[in-house]
C-alpha cells in the first residue's frame, strides 16, 4: 500500500501534509515523497520534517532534477511499489485514518478507485466548507463521466488509484492534458472495475491563489474565463475518447450496450464543449475586431 505524497513549491504547507503522512494509522504503508524540482525549499522542508518525525511506515524521498508537470505522476507511479496508490498534494491534509478507510473500502468493494468527501480550508487552516454536499451519491459511472465529466467528489486530492488503471491504459500524457489529471483517471477507473466513493470528510483540501486549478480560472473577462473552462473541458473529453477508442472499446472492458452508451456520450459531451467554446472563441474575436457579436 502506498500513500503518494506529491510536492511543487509548497514550503507553506509542506510540513503538515509530510505530518499527515507519517501520521497514518494504516499499519503497514510506504510514503512516498516526490517533488517536482521545487525552487523555494519545499524538499529540503519535506526531508528534515521526515527525518525529526518517528514513524512506523516506510519513506521513500525523490525529487526531480527539472520540472516534470503531469509527468510527475507517471515518476511517482514509478517509484511506488503498492498494488493502491493513494494521492496526497503537499498544501492538503489527510485525516490520520484516510489511508486505513480507503483500503477497507477497497478490499470490500474491489475498485479500482476510491474517493472521498472532503473539507475545504484558506491558506491559514480555516474552514471554508464541505467538498460535496453529505449524502450526495454522485454518478461517478463510465456513463456518467462521459456524460458530465468532472465533480467534486472526483478531486485529484481525494482519488486513490488501482495500478491496473496504469497497466492497462500506460502513463498519463502531458500533450493530451498538461494541467489536470482529475478527468481522465476517474475515466479509466470507471472503465475497469470502477470508482467507490466515501461519503467521509478524509482530507482537507486547501485552496490558495497559487494552487494549480487557479490556472483555469485566470481569464481577465468572464467572457476569457467561458472559453478557457470549455476549452479545457473539450481536451479532457477528447482524452477520454483517445483512451475510450485505444483500449476500453478494443479490449471490451465493459459490456456492449454500456460501450455504446458511452460513445454516444462522449460525443455528446464533445459536440457540446465545442460549442461552448467556438461561441466564445468568436465573441473574443469579435471584441478585437471592433465588432459587436
Amino acid at each position: 500500500m502506498t500513500l503518494g505524497l506529491i510536492t511543487f513549491n509548497q514550503r507553506k504547507f509542506v510540513e503538515e501534509a509530510v505530518l499527515a503522512a507519517l501520521g497514518q494509522t494504516h499499519r503497514s504503508l510506504e510514503v512516498v515523497i516526490c517533488d517536482d524540482a521545487s525552487e523555494d525549499g519545499t524538499f529540503e522542508l519535506a526531508s528534515s520534517t521526515v527525518a525529526a518525525t518517528p514513524t512506523r511506515h516506510y519513506v521513500r524521498l525523490h525529487q526531480n532534477r527539472q520540472r516534470l508537470g503531469i509527468n510527475n505522476f507517471n515518476q511517482l507511479l514509478s517509484l511506488s511499489t503498492g498494488d493502491l496508490i493513494v494521492i496526497a498534494h503537499g498544501d492538503d491534509i489527510s485525516s490520520p485514518a484516510r489511508v486505513e478507510r480507503i483500503v477497507q473500502t477497497w478490499l470490500s468493494s474491489g475498485s479500482s478507485m476510491i474517493t472521498s468527501n472532503a473539507q475545504v480550508i484558506d491558506t491559514e487552516g480555516n474552514l471554508l466548507g464541505d467538498a460535496t454536499l453529505p449524502g450526495t451519491i454522485p454518478d461517478n459511472s463510465l456513463v456518467g463521466i462521459a456524460a458530465n465529466g468532472w465533480n467534486p467528489t472526483l478531486w485529484g486530492a481525494v482519488l486513490a488509484i488501482h495500478r491496473d488503471v496504469f497497466d492497462l491504459f500506460g502513463p498519463l500524457d502531458p500533450n493530451q492534458s498538461v494541467l489536470t489529471t482529475d478527468w481522465i483517471l476517474p475515466f479509466r477507473a470507471a472503465s475497469i472495475n470502477g470508482i467507490k466513493y466515501i461519503d467521509e470528510k478524509l482530507v482537507r483540501i486547501r485552496r490558495h491563489p497559487k494552487q494549480k486549478s487557479k490556472l483555469l480560472d485566470s481569464g481577465a473577462t468572464q467572457i476569457e474565463k467561458v472559453e478557457q473552462w470549455a476549452s479545457g473541458e473539450l481536451s479532457q473529453y477528447l482524452y477520454m475518447l483517445d483512451d475510450f477508442v485505444r483500449v476500453v472499446r478494443p479490449l471490451r472492458l465493459q459490456p456492449p450496450e454500456v460501450l455504446e452508451q458511452t460513445s454516444a456520450a462522449l460525443s455528446a459531451s464533445i459536440l457540446r464543449s465545442a460549442n461552448i467554446w467556438r461561441v466564445a472563441r468568436n465573441k473574443l474575436n469579435a471584441s478585437r475586431l471592433g465588432l459587436d457579436l
